[in-house]
């Protein structure tokens, strides 16, 4: 190892690879491609991407949002998933970022918000007027901690050794 270092999410895999670790944020999302550069521990928290709406929104599936405005941050897994999974009928209103994304559907400019639980959670906690519920998951992503697959000076280590190891 040799360094410790503060990295946003883009950069946190290459650095993990390079022996850089980022004590404060580590959390990955695992699967096999990158576990051959990182061990990953067991899950340690639930995260999910889902569709977002009121209520009174009567949405069950993907083939409920025919005639809706769905909002989402362009380009991130939530865009390419559900973009699969919708039928031309669904008016997909794409933004720059996650607080534009918020933006319009707190304003009211798109029916149903496609974005992470954490994300939706917030939504609700500042604004509970707006009866937010999940309804229904795009794609289940939990968090796992990761270090540079072979690391063993590092305490993390013992507990990156068992779901995505190759």
């Amino acid at each position: 190892m040799d360094d410790l270092l503060i990295t946003n999410s883009l950069c946190r895999r290459r650095f993990a690879r390079a022996n850089h670790y980022c004590p404060a944020h580590n959390a990955y999302g695992a699967n096999p491609e990158r576990a051959k550069s990182i061990w990953f521990s067991s899950a340690y928290a639930p995260f999910f991407s889902g569709a977002f709406a009121s209520s009174d929104k009567a949405i069950a599936s993907p083939a409920d949002l025919d005639g809706m405005k769905v909002g989402l941050t362009g380009g991130t897994l939530e865009d390419l998933e559900l973009s699969e999974m919708v039928s031309d009928k669904v008016e997909i209103v794409r933004f720059g970022d996650n607080a534009a994304t918020i933006s319009a559907y707190t304003a009211g400019q798109v029916d149903v918000l496609v974005t992470g639980n954490t994300v939706a959670a917030k939504v609700s906690e500042d604004k509970p007027d707006l009866n937010l519920e999940t309804k229904f998951i795009i794609k289940e992503s939990p968090a796992f901690m990761g270090v540079k697959a072979g690391e063993s000076n590092i305490p993390i280590y013992r507990l990156c050794k068992t779901k995505h190891r190759t």
